[in-house]
């Protein structure tokens, strides 16, 4: 079996392959890419897998952002004193998938995650995307009280980095860049049919577990309506039998991630997504956004920004990848590091 690399991980979709990672360099036992260990394990291994698990959960949970802490999370080790670049979430809740931007920019700023609050408190329920653009506002200026600030936004977090601006504008407070990477840019956002929204769910919650019964999952969403969906995920992820154990998640992978609560986040972060976007509208911006596209998208998409917005990008960078994989091409973590370089160079010469 070949041994994964940390490139390998992090340029994947799937959590597994960061653990896998992790398990295959520090225990010695290769983890494949759906988390199948490469041998059938004896108990000492099987214990030495468990005790490595519990002894690096900090860092495990590090790498996606979604240990119990606060909503914004450090994501790389810059010591920089320049303006720090927030990342807003995608529509799953996560911010794992910047790091290797985040890693890049080390040496010229910080950069933090802005991650679901659904990570941090179980029972909040996202009711629009302006809420939760005046809440990411709100924790932002508790890390940097003042402008110029950054902001970078990959699909929905692009949209939500849209309403930061609007938000931080109308305060009197600068922002220096604003960058969206891949985002859906629409005047309206319509709602999503009753099936569209069960499709969709069951779909992302079927590729990010596929331990799960996918046939009891659609049976157990059908029975809902839209009032009642977020409840019907959450317990049955609570329901499942998942594994009674770290060891047993990583042999009948992925059964959950590293915890019940975090399945349920994860998934319930999707759903609120999906439900805070309809209806929303955009509306014009005042800063020029720097744009980055998925190639099967981007006249349609640079002709809509425009249009929707009422302002020109500063830049167009079309990507040679589809849309999961914009965070891994190399092509977007160099001219995101130039973009944040540029600014840089201003703020010195100006006194930003």
């Amino acid at each position: 079996m070949k041994k994964r690399t940390e490139q390998d991980a992090l340029d994947s979709n799937k959590p597994t392959d960061v653990l896998g990672y992790l398990i295959s360099n520090k225990v010695g036992v290769n983890v494949d890419s759906e988390g199948r260990l490469s041998v059938v394990c004896d108990s000492n291994q099987r214990r030495e897998i468990e005790e490595f698990i519990m002894a690096h959960k900090s860092e495990i949970m590090r790498l996606y952002g979604q240990q119990k802490k606060p909503l914004i999370v450090s994501i790389n080790d810059s010591e920089s004193s320049a303006p720090p670049v927030f990342c807003v979430h995608a529509i799953a809740g996560t911010v794992y998938k910047y790091m290797k931007v985040a890693s890049r920019l080390a040496p010229q700023c910080k950069v933090y995650g802005i991650q679901s609050c659904l990570f941090v408190d179980s029972n909040w329920t996202n009711h629009s995307v302006i809420d939760m653009a005046e809440l990411y506002v709100q924790e932002i200026r508790k890390i940097q009280p003042t402008g110029p600030y950054r902001l970078l936004g990959w699909s929905f977090g692009g949209i939500v980095a849209i309403e930061m601006e609007r938000i931080l504008n109308s305060l009197g407070e600068k922002v220096s860049f604003l960058g969206l990477i891949d985002s859906y840019i629409q005047p309206r956002y319509e709602p999503l049919t009753e099936d569209q929204l069960k499709d969709s769910i069951h779909d992302h919650i079927v590729s990010n577990f596929p331990g799960l019964d996918a046939d009891v999952l659609a049976q157990n969403i059908a029975k809902q309506d839209r009032t009642s969906i977020r409840d019907i995920v959450s317990s049955f992820i609570d329901n499942e039998d998942l594994g009674k154990n770290v060891t047993d998640w990583i042999e009948n992978p992925p059964a959950y991630m590293f915890s019940r609560a975090f399945s349920t986040a994860f998934c319930q972060a999707y759903v609120d997504s999906i439900l805070a976007l309809e209806n929303h509208e955009l509306k014009a911006i005042h800063m020029r956004p720097t744009c980055w596209w998925d190639k099967n998208k981007c006249s349609q998409s640079i002709e809509e920004v425009e249009r929707i917005l009422g302002v020109l990008p500063k830049d167009n960078i079309v990507l040679d990848v589809n849309h999961s994989q914009v965070l891994s091409s190399e092509k977007l973590i160099v001219s995101v590091a130039e973009a944040i370089s540029s600014l840089s160079d201003r703020s010195l010469a100006h006194g930003d």
